[in-house]
């Protein structure tokens, strides 16, 4: 159902009215941010990523001391890498080591440490009708999707695997805790 929904995936712009649609098993799905937003009960309105603007007084608590905006989380102070997680895995879909902080993961964990307004849903929904080859990204939330429209999962045999952000394993890499089990 994940590649059927990928490979059928239209977006349409008309007016400024943003929407994907794709069909699945017969049955058709159009989703606006609104409603992107409302299913996977993430903020639809706020800013977007590319519209934070950072000042200094947050970057310090985000990045250890004389370090600028780094190409790998191991610069980040202890709390904003924790962070780093979650975005990591839910809203800025990757497909390489979640080691490298890109500047769309920078504007995530600044937002949070800013306690700003983002536009969640607007990252998911800008990242669906990205093209994709090698990753397909947010099969764990299209579940939510397919069950909003009705669709059978019970004759889906492939599981997605979901990972868990924090484990005692990732947790010793970030030198959060010192003693291994």
């Amino acid at each position: 159902m994940i590649y059927q929904f990928f490979t059928n995936l239209v977006f349409e712009d008309d007016d400024n009215y943003e929407t994907l649609s794709t069909l699945v098993k017969g049955t058709e799905i159009d989703l606006t941010l609104k409603s992107l937003g409302k299913i996977l009960h993430f903020s639809y309105t706020g800013l977007n990523l590319h519209d934070i603007n950072m000042d200094d007084e947050v970057l310090s608590r985000i990045y250890l001391p004389n370090q600028g905006p780094p190409r790998a989380n191991n610069k980040l102070q202890p709390i904003p890498r924790l962070i780093d997680r979650i975005p990591a895995y839910n809203s800025c879909a990757k497909m390489g080591s979640f080691n490298y902080y890109s500047c769309d993961l920078a504007s995530c964990v600044y937002a949070i440490m800013a306690k700003l307004e983002v536009n969640w849903a607007q990252i998911i929904f800008d990242t669906l009708v990205k093209e994709h080859s090698s990753s397909l990204p947010y099969r764990p939330y299209l579940t939510f999707i397919f069950k909003k429209f009705k669709l059978d999962l019970a004759s889906e045999t492939n599981v997605v695997k979901v990972f868990k952000p924090f484990d005692r394993s990732i947790l010793l890499r970030m030198k959060l805790i010192d003693t291994p089990p």
